[in-house]
């Protein structure tokens, strides 16, 4: 062939590396591998891979608040007294929601929606919508969302009607 040219066989080995790197990056993740280039190796977790290169496996997350014993048990308390709510401890402690609600059920604590739910009186809310009142209905009179009537109806055993079921007005 002419005008072709051997390709370097430093290229194949470069290749064949990386194809390498990429099939082990998968198999330790039981996914796709995509590569992260840490810009400050000590920081972060690595490993050395067959080639002798750092693969960083995971970024640590240096945001990552921790909580002492004390903080946890303020929490705890707190949420189980019922003076406050996830999100109020959440600002307090200055992280998400989120972090609060696995924090209180690594302890043991029940997290639920039961504030909105609190407010409604489980028997009027099926009285009401036996009456052939709509979910829509009974939550403005409560003051809450439809979906927390629906959640209240279904804790009883109620069976829930599609719109179609109701006279027209």
């Amino acid at each position: 062939m002419v005008g072709l040219t051997e390709p370097d066989p430093n290229q194949y080995d470069a290749i064949i590396r990386q194809k390498v790197k990429v099939i082990q990056a998968a198999k330790n993740f039981g996914q796709a591998a995509t590569f992260i280039i840490a810009d400050d190796a000590e920081r972060h977790n690595r490993e050395i891979d067959v080639f002798g290169e750092i693969a960083v496996k995971r970024l640590k997350q240096p945001y990552r608040r921790e909580f002492s014993e004390a903080d946890i048990k303020q929490m705890v308390s707190a949420y189980q007294s019922g003076e406050t709510t996830t999100i109020k401890l959440a600002e307090r402690f200055g992280c998400s929601k989120t972090t609060i609600n696995k924090l209180l059920r690594q302890h043991g604590v029940e997290v639920t929606r039961a504030k909105a739910q609190a407010r409604l009186n489980a028997d009027a809310v099926v009285a009401m919508y036996d009456e052939m009142r709509t979910t829509e209905e009974i939550a403005e009179c409560f003051h809450v969302h439809p979906q927390v009537v629906i959640r209240c109806l279904r804790a009883n055993g109620v069976k829930i009607r599609s719109r179609w079921d109701y006279a027209k007005k």
